[in-house]
């Protein structure tokens, strides 16, 4: 191959062109904004330009004397080491990757790292530019957009972005549950042509083509029929404009209501507005509009009738109202004139003759105003004439009331709406001791204790500001009254309410129960007393039946017994058969009769209650009932055995003794559950069984549950220990049975 006479040449004017322009990369590479290193393949920094200084706070003669990992944190070691294999083997690479300063603050860098050969040496060269600042603009950026994202899905209304294509890149919450779509349909491609009824369908694509042409924003907003998923439509306005990027269009943003009910309202509206126009019609109240010139603009069928009565012409539209009524006194016509003037509301009473018929009426003045103006008055008419008969009527009615509250047994106050009394009739003055002439305008609250005052101002002052009564008014309370001598006395008050034409009253009728009271108290007081010797007859029948069982026990169980041996050592000695016959009837008649004693005993009081405490009694008491009467009982005793005294003992054991026999007699139960828990402050004695149970212990209370031990006797003697009886029970789910006392009587 001819060898290139030009090729020496080429290479010598590179070489020239390289050491020229060296000066100008030298300064390119020192004074460049971002940070620029040269290491050789094993990591060791061979230049660093003046921002490296800058940005990582070491000298240049330091970055000399370091390696690149030493500028990084150990965390991203790894990083840095995949990044220097993949520039190695490609030539380039581009990363993000965190940086240690030499004061050992952190920052994040953009780095992109060439490799290229000098001299035959292989060098990368690192160029790193801080994205610290860039960082905090994208979580900004990102945080901006969520906020937004937050706020659009918090919209009642349908907030979107489009593309050019009409394609929906966002759609919120409320818009996807508007037309009854599903995110994943906004994934797969939703256009917004499709949530159009076709009839509007192809104005809507006119208008999204215009204002991306043109650039126009839609801010009058328009109305479209919208489609949903499921095929149903509604109404809806639009309101949207351009996205810009760049001084490019992008597509459209805006939003979408749904003004289906304004649409709705608007037709209720004209509905509505031919309903008043019947309304107006069907009024029994005659009604006319004048305007300034007091001419007659707009009238009811009622007024014409009012007219015809009147004897007046019935032309009315466009007539003067005084042309018309030439009758009418010069007051009325101040009376529109104040109207005019005030704009406000008149109301007035006319009195009119025909023939020899007066008519009452009632006439409202009411002025329409327009931009502040009095434009129109509306007036109506109504006839009064059967109202004031009936204020004559009730006018008589109210003398005769007034003699009817004067002539009460019962004092009678009211109140009026400023809390001073009204009405105070003798009865009250007797009660009270009080002049009708003195309480007259004075608060109610002075006949009451200093104490009942602040509460009895507040709420009178609550219920005629809200008129919402907090629950006194129609019952009967019990209060202090109070005697002008200063004497408390016990009443018994109701309370009511009424109204007087726009006026509200309270009225309150009240009896001294003094007397009552007393009694009340005098009958408490021998209740407690039959209460008590109740519970003390129960303990002394207790203590009885302690003292028989013992008596039997020990004396005539003894005597028994002695009277047994005697007769078989006679038995023995005995020289007839006869003889011995006889005296082996008598034994036999003497073990039934001790075998009745013990019996009778243990039914009285069981000696192993006193002897060895209740715990063993009720084991003895349960096993008995297991035996005689094949039942399955399940006994627990459980907490340290306290000491109590006999009484209390006693009347816990005969409770459960008690309870078991109405298990056996009435619940025809299969499982019975007794269960003793006892603490240092209480037992509790539980018995529960799942017999037929019993409908409600109101039932029972009244029909006493067990023969001889009714409810009210049991809880009053646990009452008389301070205890409590619990009882719950059901048709056919059995009954439970709790019982407390406290122990507060030690032996």
């Amino acid at each position: 191959m001819t060898p290139d006479p030009d090729k020496p040449k080429l290479r010598q004017q590179q070489e020239q062109d390289r050491q020229e322009n060296q000066p100008t990369y030298r300064q390119a590479f020192h004074y460049s904004h971002d940070a620029i290193f040269l290491h050789d393949l094993d990591g060791n920094i061979l230049d660093v330009n003046q921002r490296a200084v800058e940005q990582f706070g070491y000298t240049r003669d330091e970055f000399l004397s370091i390696r690149i990992p030493d500028i990084h944190p150990p965390g991203a070691l790894a990083l840095c080491r995949q990044c220097l294999e993949q520039v190695c083997r490609t030539g380039s690479v581009h990363f993000e990757i965190e940086f240690q300063r030499r004061n050992g603050s952190m920052f994040p860098g953009d780095v992109t790292a060439n490799l290229f050969t000098v001299d035959g040496k292989r060098i990368v060269q690192g160029i790193v530019r801080e994205t610290t600042e860039q960082k905090r603009l994208d979580r900004q950026l990102r945080a901006s957009e969520e906020r937004f994202r937050h706020l659009a899905n918090t919209l009642p209304l349908t907030v979107f972005e489009i593309d050019r294509e009409g394609r929906l890149t966002f759609v919120n919450d409320s818009g996807l549950r508007m037309f009854g779509y599903s995110r994943a349909d906004v994934d797969r491609g939703l256009y917004a042509l499709d949530m159009i009824a076709p009839a509007d369908r192809s104005r809507g694509r006119k208008t999204i083509r215009h204002m991306l042409r043109t650039r126009s924003d839609n801010l009058s907003g328009r109305e479209y029929q919208a489609l949903r998923k499921d095929g149903s439509t509604f109404d809806m306005i639009i309101y949207d404009s351009v996205i810009l990027d760049q001084d490019q269009v992008q597509g459209l943003q805006g939003v979408i209501f749904d003004i289906s009910e304004r649409k709705q309202m608007e037709d209720a509206l004209s509905h509505r507005e031919q309903q008043y126009r019947t309304t107006l019609e069907s009024m029994a109240d005659g009604i006319h509009l004048v305007d300034r010139d007091m001419n007659i603009q707009i009238f009811n069928e009622a007024f014409l009738e009012f007219c015809r009565r009147a004897g007046v012409p019935t032309e009315l539209a466009g007539r003067s109202l005084f042309e018309v009524f030439d009758f009418l006194p010069e007051k009325v016509r101040c009376e529109y004139e104040q109207v005019w003037n005030s704009a406000e509301p008149l109301n007035t009473e006319e009195e009119t003759r025909l023939g020899e018929k007066t008519i009452y009426t009632e006439t409202r003045k009411i002025p329409i105003v327009k931009q502040q103006r009095v434009t129109h008055i509306l007036t109506i008419v109504r006839d009064i004439t059967e109202r004031k008969m009936s204020e004559q009527t009730l006018q008589r009615s109210e003398n005769l009331l007034r003699t009817i509250i004067n002539a009460a047994q019962e004092a009678m106050i009211s109140i009026g709406q400023d809390g001073l009394i009204r009405l105070f009739n003798p009865a009250a003055q007797t009660m009270f001791q009080r002049s009708k002439t003195s309480m007259i305008g004075q608060p109610l609250d002075c006949l009451m204790p200093e104490t009942f005052r602040r509460q009895h101002r507040r709420y009178v002052a609550s219920y005629f500001a809200k008129g919402q009564p907090s629950g006194a008014l129609g019952k009967t309370l019990e209060l202090p009254g109070l005697r002008a001598n200063g004497e408390e006395f016990p009443m018994e008050i109701s309370l009511s309410s009424g109204r007087a034409g726009t006026e509200k009253f309270v009225i309150a009728v009240a009896r001294d129960i003094s007397a009552r009271k007393t009694a009340e108290k005098e009958l408490r007081e021998y209740q407690q007393r039959l209460k008590y010797l109740a519970s003390e007859l129960s303990l002394a029948e207790e203590r009885q039946r302690r003292q028989v069982a013992t008596e039997l026990h020990e004396n005539i169980g003894q005597l028994l017994a002695m009277t047994k041996i005697k007769l078989g050592m006679l038995q023995e000695s005995s020289h007839t058969p006869g003889e011995a016959e006889q005296l082996k009837e008598m034994r036999d008649l003497l073990d039934k009769t001790i075998a009745y004693t013990r019996s009778l005993t243990l039914d009285l009081s069981p000696p192993v209650l006193y002897e060895l405490g209740l715990k063993a009694a009720l084991e003895w008491l349960i096993e008995q009932f297991r035996q005689q009467h094949d039942l399955d009982i399940h006994y627990r005793d459980e907490g340290p055995v306290v000491r109590i005294n006999d009484d209390l003992r006693g009347l816990l054991y005969r409770t459960v003794r008690e309870l078991l026999v109405n298990v056996v007699k009435h619940a025809q139960a299969r499982r019975v559950r007794v269960r003793v828990l006892r603490t240092p402050k209480e037992i509790e004695i539980t018995v529960a069984d799942d017999g037929r149970g019993f409908p409600s212990p109101d039932v029972v209370d009244g029909n006493h549950l067990w023969e001889g031990f009714g409810l009210f006797n049991m809880r009053e003697r646990f009452a008389h220990f301070g205890g409590r009886v619990q009882i719950h029970s059901q048709t056919n789910r059995g009954a439970t049975v709790n019982l407390f006392v406290p122990v507060i009587h030690p032996e």
